[in-house]
């Protein structure tokens, strides 16, 4: 099994690696840190509290964890590679986001500054 820290407080785990890998993605996508900032609690110089309650109720679609393009965008990002945009695609795909759906998305989650 493999864990992804969540914050300083939190770890998920899951079955493997190449699950690890698909849902450290879509949790990174703009789409969903935008739904986790929703009901994220509030922490000190304006950045948000991700816990396990409100990580554990965003929205994760089957495809996502099956999803090689996910796992290869992962691992590029952890290379230092500048994923954002492909991600995002990638997960507007799954989500059926369309483009004033994104618009939204984007609005919230760029109200302030985030933390893990």
């Amino acid at each position: 099994s493999s864990r992804i820290p969540l914050n300083s407080c939190y770890v998920l785990a899951t079955t493997s690696d190449q699950v690890a890998r698909r849902l450290a993605a879509w949790l990174n996508c703009t789409w969903i840190r935008a739904v986790a900032r929703t009901g994220a609690s509030p922490a000190r110089g304006g950045y948000a509290r991700f816990d396990a309650r409100t990580v554990g109720a965003l929205p994760l679609v089957d495809t996502a964890l099956t999803d090689p393009a996910l796992e290869e965008l992962s691992r590029r990002g952890s290379a230092g590679h500048d994923i954002q945009e492909a991600l995002d695609e990638l997960c507007a795909a799954h989500l059926g986001l369309g483009s004033r759906d994104r618009e939204a998305l984007r609005g919230l989650a760029g109200r302030t500054p985030h933390r893990g």
